[in-house]
């Protein structure tokens, strides 16, 4: 179980980066899901991924594609975001919602 733990607190500790605009450093290691986003560019790296995705082998069974993977990122290759708001919409959803609150409370007193 301790991979897999280890392996999300990665995961996710990249994504509040990304969430904050962090540029992939490649300097570091690759998290599981930068390996396996680089299949898109990189259909080699799908073998490694199938067993990870299956959980029939643990996270270190990506380690033979994060060289496959690094290079797709050296190319200045990013995996495309989902469609959504920016963060800036979504910035401004918030304030407006807090706005609103606080407007609806001071009537209320």
């Amino acid at each position: 179980m301790r991979p897999w733990v280890e392996d999300h607190i990665a995961i996710d500790t990249e994504a509040v980066a990304r969430w904050q605009g962090v540029e992939l450093d490649l300097t570091r290691p690759l998290s599981s899901e930068r390996i396996c986003e680089a299949a898109q560019a990189d259909p080699a790296i799908g073998e490694y991924a199938g067993p990870y995705f299956a959980m029939a082998a643990l996270p270190s069974c990506l380690q033979p594609a994060e060289p496959l993977a690094r290079a797709v990122y050296e190319t200045g290759w990013r995996a495309p975001y989902a469609p959504g708001p920016t963060r800036d919409q979504l910035v401004e959803v918030i304030q407006d919602a807090v706005a609103r609150r606080d407007r609806t409370q001071k009537a209320s007193r």
